[in-house]
């Protein structure tokens, strides 16, 4: 059983003294391999050229649209989802052909789509967190080149709620013909693995991506099987019918009522009776399989996008662990422009995350991070949970994607909890300069209950270790070579104080002390606090809550051990606010509840309530 640490309150103490010009002929090869990798995407679209796209650059020209009459002068065409559109591939192609400039590249453009409503949020912080949702994904297209639009009002009087992303997603095909992708992203998604893309290779033969499982769909169907909150759908005419189809169960029709009595015979845990966008897409993938599920990739494999509640107490475990990748590796701690992050990113994953799939346990960040339930805007949330363990998710959330956007610009945000001020970042930053080149002592108490110390030098300058049963042990041994010294779980050493001291006294040696001060009992932890007099600085570390969120100043023990020294992880031990530790034996139910519901593969995607 793994050791517990990292989410109860612990205080830190120190001791410190401490191309050239391109021929014609090649441009002409480029620009015809630029035809075949685009039409190599859609069968259907063949792009070519004729003369009205002489004018040709390897640059997209967004001064240049020729006079040559396209979809957009027909006055037939309509953008609004009661009409449909035909022939849209063909449109799309000749486009295409008028604007040749944006042709390279096509096969994977993408332009993302989100939005909200149009009134004030009526919960008071509510137009804030939709604000920082927005800037999260404005910064994500940013870094990877994506075109966003934020639609606020209503394209359809009737299609509003989750209805309003199909006529927005529709007018944004026909806006954007440039564009392969449509990204539809909820507004209360937050992506939080700012350098992951999708594996566009995994998706060419398929015209719309979501989340989803298919033995959750045709074996169990459930109205959760997948989750419409994030998709990709390929701007073509296949989309266009889907479209149309998807819309046909929506409230514009006139059996809008009877769709959801259909959708609730079928899917029984469906808790509502409206029909629903995501309950009328499985219904579709249930019903006529062999005309959508081919087109249709339910990705699993990743957080395309994940339940909120199983994500956020893992992200300061997932902050350490990216942090140690960097430490191993200068490159990941180089600064460099954010126009080049994708290349960084791209390095990490080849050198720490080939192979990750980036789901519950993984090393990878979680991807898109969907705040499911939680109702930003409104405020009428899933009542499985309290609006504040909601609203501190999303600002724990929201802060660790902005850390690695603002990592760019030199600062971070050292509490996930707090959004302001950031503090600076010093160079080569996580490395520890003040380490570099020293011999360092690391004392850790093991699982096992024996003790192990390692005196080491930095950068492979050779190691050893041994088991000694007390601090003391082996320290005179070493005592003239040391220039830092290390303790972990400093808690359990019984002459912690009386070795602090004399290493302390030593000059030109910094003692480093990290251990718990207070037990699950709210009793001092062996004697960690006794070297608050001789230290020459404190630093007292807390979690937050489990339950709502707000600073964890203490651990709850979720077993009925008595005895102090219990060796165990979450399971065992949990942070909580001084309130929710007062009410124990409720926090202690809901903790085991959403324990056990993490182990339910329903849960990754929560209701829409």
């Amino acid at each position: 059983m793994a050791k517990y640490a990292g989410t109860r309150t612990r205080p830190v103490i120190c001791f410190s003294d401490v191309v050239l010009f391109l021929g014609g002929a090649f441009m002409s090869l480029i620009l015809v391999w630029s035809f075949f990798s685009f039409s190599s995407i859609s069968p259907n679209l063949t792009v070519k050229t004729n003369e009205s796209s002489a004018k040709c650059s390897p640059e997209i020209d967004m001064k240049y649209d020729p006079t040559d009459p396209v979809y957009y002068d027909d006055p037939d065409l309509t953008y609004t989802i009661e009409k449909p559109v035909k022939n849209w591939d063909e449109k799309r192609r000749r486009w295409l052909n008028l604007h040749p400039s944006f042709i390279t590249g096509a096969e994977n453009r993408t332009v993302m789509v989100t939005g909200s409503q149009s009134a004030p949020c009526k919960n008071p912080i509510g137009d804030h967190l939709l604000l920082r949702f927005f800037k999260n994904k404005v910064d994500y297209c940013r870094i990877h080149g994506y075109d966003i639009f934020y639609s606020n009002a209503l394209l359809h009087p009737k299609m509003n709620s989750y209805w309003a992303k199909l006529p927005a997603v529709k007018a944004a095909m026909i806006a954007h013909p440039e564009a392969e992708w449509i990204w539809w992203v909820d507004s209360d998604a937050l992506f939080t693995d700012m350098d992951f893309t999708p594996p566009w290779h995994r998706y060419k033969e398929h015209n719309l991506v979501v989340h989803g499982w298919p033995g959750v769909i045709y074996n169990d169907r459930s109205w959760t099987a997948l989750n419409a909150g994030v998709f990709l759908i390929r701007n073509c005419q296949w989309s266009m019918e889907l479209i149309d189809t998807w819309t046909g169960m929506g409230p514009v029709s006139p059996e809008y009522a009877k769709w959801g009595q259909i959708q609730r015979s079928i899917f029984k845990d469906k808790l509502f009776p409206e029909s629903d966008d995501q309950t009328a897409l499985i219904y579709l993938l249930y019903k006529h399989r062999e005309v959508y599920y081919p087109k249709i990739y339910l990705e699993g494999n990743f957080y395309f996008e994940g339940y909120w509640l199983e994500i956020v107490p893992g992200l300061t475990n997932v902050t350490e662990r990216y942090l140690e990748m960097e430490r191993e590796d200068a490159t990941l701690r180089r600064r460099h422009a954010e126009k080049v992050s994708e290349r960084y990113g791209a390095f990490r994953e080849e050198r720490f995350l080939k192979g990750e799939r980036g789901g519950k346990g993984s090393k990878r960040r979680p991807f898109v991070t969907h705040f499911t339930g939680c109702q930003p805007c409104s405020g009428d949330h899933n009542k499985m949970y309290d609006g504040d363990t909601c609203w501190n998710g999303m600002i724990k959330a929201i802060n660790f994607a902005d850390n690695q956007v603002m990592r760019k610009y030199g600062f971070v945000h050292s509490d996930l909890g707090k959004t302001s001020p950031l503090q600076p970042l010093p160079f080569d930053y996580p490395d520890e300069p003040c380490l570099r080149d020293k011999s360092l002592l690391e004392v850790n108490s093991m699982e096992n209950r024996s003790f192990s110390v390692m005196l080491k030098t930095r950068y492979s300058k050779g190691a050893s270790d041994h088991q000694p049963s007390h601090l003391r042990l082996g320290f005179d041994e070493y005592v003239n070579r040391l220039d830092v010294i290390g303790i972990d779980e400093a808690q359990f050493f019984g002459d912690l104080y009386e070795f602090c001291r004399e290493a302390a006294d030593k000059e030109g040696t910094t003692v480093i002390v990290a251990g718990f001060d207070g037990d699950f009992k709210r009793r001092r932890f062996g004697s960690v606090l006794d070297l608050i007099p001789i230290a020459d600085t404190v630093t007292k570390l807390t979690s937050r809550c489990e339950v709502c969120g707000k600073r964890a100043l203490l651990t709850m023990r979720k077993t009925e051990e008595k005895e102090t020294e219990l060796i165990g992880g979450a399971e065992v031990y949990m942070p909580v606010c001084r309130s929710h530790y007062v009410c124990g034996q409720s926090v202690l139910e809901t903790a085991r509840a959403v324990f056990d519901s993490s182990s339910n593969k329903h849960d990754v995607v929560a209701s829409l309530l």
